[in-house]
């Protein structure tokens, strides 16, 4: 009996895109890219913080402020080189970047982004350029810990970001630590994958990419990250 291309997607769940459409080819030098921290947007930092630790029963430690963009964060360590940042408009700010103003109309937190952790971010920008998808080029940044080191990073980001579907690409300077490990313990990772009603073509982008990130046919975009927490079994 043969099934309809939407009921095998169907049937693919939480298996992948690799699963779907073949795994990043590694013979031919390619990274694989996998998750580096998801962003739980919320309209105010105190408040995702406390709403977070009623949750998972875990307090996440201030990150600090991005400036320039008008956001600041706290973050919380799902396991060695992964994290979850709790990001909000920073009131002391003097204004807040376009592609963030929505957090201030949230009326709770909300998964709304990914970022893929690269160790070659000149290697993956020829590589994006060559698949000719637009991008932002390579940016620096960097923010002031509450200890008063600097944490400093590059980062890459697609003008298509299929509503937070597609991440952003960040390679952490050589003389940081990850903040993952320097973050609150306490809570890991039960499974993460991407809903879209576009699976098959997103697919198509991450093995083309080589990014190794669990997809789903679903009827809309969806983010999904389930964590083991002193509280059980969370979903953000």
């Amino acid at each position: 009996m043969e099934i309809s291309r939407e009921a095998f997607i169907k049937t693919i769940t939480m298996m992948g895109a690799g699963f779907l459409l073949g795994n990043p080819d590694i013979s031919m030098g390619k990274e694989i890219l996998v998750p580096d921290h998801f962003l739980w947007g919320c309209s105010n930092l105190k408040e995702g913080i406390r709403i977070f630790k009623e949750k998972t029963g875990v307090e996440a430690v201030i990150g600090g402020k991005h400036p320039g963009v008008g956001t600041h964060n706290a973050l919380v360590s799902l396991g060695d080189k992964v994290y979850l940042e709790i990001i909000a408009p920073d009131p002391e700010a003097n204004s807040l970047v376009d592609d963030y103003a929505f957090l201030k109309e949230l009326k709770s937190p909300s998964l709304f982004y990914w970022a893929a952790h690269t160790e070659n971010i000149d290697n993956l920008l020829q590589l994006i350029t060559k698949s000719g998808k637009p991008n932002s080029g390579i940016n620096e940044g960097s923010r002031k810990k509450p200890d008063g080191t600097l944490l400093k990073w590059r980062a890459l980001s697609l003008e298509s970001k299929q509503d937070g579907l597609l991440p952003f690409f960040i390679q952490w300077d050589k003389q940081s630590k990850h903040p993952a490990q320097e973050s609150p313990k306490g809570c890991t990772i039960d499974s993460y994958w991407l809903e879209s009603p576009a699976a098959v073509a997103l697919g198509k982008d991450f093995t083309q990419l080589g990014i190794k990130m669990p997809l789903q046919y679903g009827k809309k975009e969806v983010l999904h990250l389930r964590l083991n927490t002193p509280k059980g079994i969370v979903t953000l």
